[in-house]
């Protein structure tokens, strides 16, 4: 009996200590949840897929991995979502954040936000920018609602 509370407990401690993957299938699923001011922070990764058809290039997995450890585990309160920038459903996501889908190709751009205002950040310090803005986010969320 006690082997299953402690299982119990384990269980419940790791799902704890896991970041929020936000469900969606198009652009206002996103934009409903990043615009309200609920005090959640939300991380977006825009990427654009591989030249072969693939589903990422290599900068996209990388940074992804990079992004999870160093700031989705860090802050199990966040929610993300990684958005393909080629599915014409996310077509008015991508217009109101202003990411240039051009610029996808080589690597992806990340925004971090929080009641309707936040930043993206695109080139070859992403994740590290992401990184140093996720604990003023984290600070903003706990005292706007």
């Amino acid at each position: 009996k006690m082997k299953a509370v402690l299982l119990l407990f384990c269980i419940f401690i790791a799902s704890t200590m896991a970041y929020h993957n936000l469900e969606h299938h198009n652009s206002t699923d996103i934009l409903d949840k990043i615009q309200e001011r609920d005090g959640q922070v939300y991380v977006l990764m825009f990427y654009s897929p591989g030249h072969q058809g693939g589903t990422h290039n290599a900068k996209t997995v990388e940074d992804e991995r990079e992004l999870i450890e160093r700031v989705l585990k860090k802050h199990p309160s966040f929610h993300y979502a990684k958005i393909n920038a080629a599915d014409p459903n996310y077509k008015d996501l991508i217009e109101t954040c202003g990411i240039v889908t051009t610029e996808l190709h080589e690597s992806p751009s990340v925004l971090i936000i929080e009641g309707g205002t936040g930043v993206w950040i695109h080139g070859p310090q992403t994740v590290n920018k992401i990184e140093e803005f996720a604990e003023e986010f984290l600070k903003r969320s706990r005292t706007s609602h």
